[in-house]
């Protein structure tokens, strides 16, 4: 799996992209192994990407218009779908406070009783932001 952003327009997208181990995409993946995801705002970044034991894929970065940008993750079933039923129709997005993103992201394995736990990794900078830790 790799993580980036889909450009068209000047507008950016989260984009995942599945290959095969002999590097070519999977065309069982998305549209010829890709799945853009459009967020809705001009600038959209995702930074990393994860595997879920049940084989969904959590992707997280940042989305972003003149004014603010704010934590952002989707989530996508094995087919490259958007997993509607995470968060709002498959995003989760968070605002901290002017420029928010993330930049790694860990995932707790699951048990039969739980959800998956996110950990997510943020630059020093909100870290030292008052409230925070």
């Amino acid at each position: 799996m790799i993580a980036g952003e889909s450009q068209v327009n000047n507008q950016g997208d989260f984009a995942i992209l599945r290959l095969l181990p002999e590097g070519t995409p999977d065309s069982t993946f998305g549209i010829h192994g890709w799945a853009v995801t459009d967020l809705g705002t001009d600038l959209e970044f995702p930074n990393c990407v994860a595997l879920q034991t049940d084989g969904k894929i959590v992707t997280a970065g940042r989305k972003a218009d003149a004014f603010q940008s704010d934590f952002t993750m989707v989530r996508y079933h094995p087919d490259g779908t958007v997993d509607s039923l995470f968060g709002n129709n498959g995003i989760v997005g968070t605002n901290l406070r002017e420029e928010d993103e993330v930049t790694a992201i860990a995932i707790e394995p699951m048990d039969k009783s739980s959800s998956p736990d996110f950990l997510l990794s943020l630059p020093p900078e909100i870290l030292q932001w008052p409230g925070i830790m």
